[in-house]
């Protein structure tokens, strides 16, 4: 079994905080728009990496974030 490093903490966090927001879309209902020519995107997918985003800043500032 895992110990509960801070790692972890984070990912399971970022992992629920982005499970609730693709959750609410799920049940909502969401729109896909155009990124460029053969990429879609939606609010669901944006939300959910600037939340996940945020919680890996938030507990490791010092670490770099590349996302989609």
């Amino acid at each position: 079994m895992l110990s509960d490093t801070l790692p972890l903490q984070v990912a399971r966090r970022a992992a629920q905080a982005a499970g609730d927001i693709l959750a609410h879309y799920f049940e909502q209902g969401v729109q896909m728009r155009s990124k460029s020519h053969a990429d879609l995107v939606s609010d669901a997918d944006v939300e959910a990496e600037h939340a996940v985003a945020a919680i890996i800043a938030e507990a490791f500032p010092d670490h770099d974030i590349l996302g989609e």
